[in-house]
């Protein structure tokens, strides 16, 4: 009974033996002898296999060289960007500053006009009210087409002025007026006559007497022009001051 046992045991070790032997046998035949005894579909399964993963890690390698590359371009863009911005702000600053020089070098040669002065103030009763006021060009071009307007204007002192032309002097319009030169108006032509109680109401304080005008002219690629206002003083033979307001050039 015993060695029958024993019998058994020695044939299933010796099976087993047999079938790692086989095992080791296939493991150390060469992969090439291996592939030549698979069979047609398993050569294709594999095939399929070895392009499929093939294909993956190519896939990968691609979709990785496209990121990479996107970083690179997403910094120069950023790069590209930021030194645009600084172009345009350099050439926006040039353009201010050249736009500036320029306009600076049209104030510095331009014409400039202006009341300059005035003389021989006449206030009397009777006649018209006279003064002879004095424009002047104190720029370095010629002034064309100068024209001035002139008004006076007889109010209480406790009125607020207002600015009306009515009764008012029209001087004609020049063809030039060149540096230096000076031009006067007559406000005698304007014809204002006051009576002696109008005249001692302006020498009480009462009552002022305004001249007040416009003026325009042409300059180099620029029109120009201003507003003034004087005033009689209380001693009539003064010649007037200059109001507070209404004094501008441009």
């Amino acid at each position: 009974m015993n060695h029958d046992h024993h019998a058994g045991n020695k044939k299933i070790k010796e099976s087993q033996g047999e079938d790692q032997a086989k095992t080791s046998d296939q493991s150390a035949r060469p992969f090439l002898q291996q592939w030549c005894d698979l069979s047609l579909d398993r050569k294709i399964e594999s095939c399929i296999g070895f392009v499929g993963l093939a294909f993956a890690g190519i896939l990968a390698w691609t979709a990785w060289y496209q990121l990479d590359a996107m970083k690179d371009q997403l910094t120069e863009i950023k790069n590209g960007s930021e030194d645009t911005k600084t172009i345009a702000e350099s050439a926006k600053a040039q353009s201010e500053s050249t736009k500036v020089m320029a306009e600076s070098m049209l104030r510095d040669q331009r014409a400039w006009v202006g009341p300059h002065g005035v003389s021989n103030p006449q206030v009397k009763p009777g006649i018209p009210v006279g003064l002879d006021i004095h424009y002047v060009n104190g720029g370095r071009s010629p002034a064309k087409n100068f024209s001035v307007i002139t008004a006076l204007r007889y109010q209480p002192s406790n009125e607020k002025f207002i600015r009306e032309y009515r009764t008012i002097k029209a001087t004609q319009a020049m063809v030039a007026m060149y540096p230096n030169m000076t031009v006067s108006a007559d406000l005698s032509e304007i014809r204002l006559v006051l009576d002696q109680t109008q005249i001692d109401q302006l020498r009480s304080g009462s009552h002022k007497l305004f001249v007040f005008g416009k003026y325009n002219y042409s300059t180099i690629n620029v029109e120009g022009g201003g507003t003034f206002c004087m005033f009689f003083h209380r001693d009539l033979t003064k010649a007037p001051g200059w109001c507070d307001s209404y004094n501008e050039a441009c």
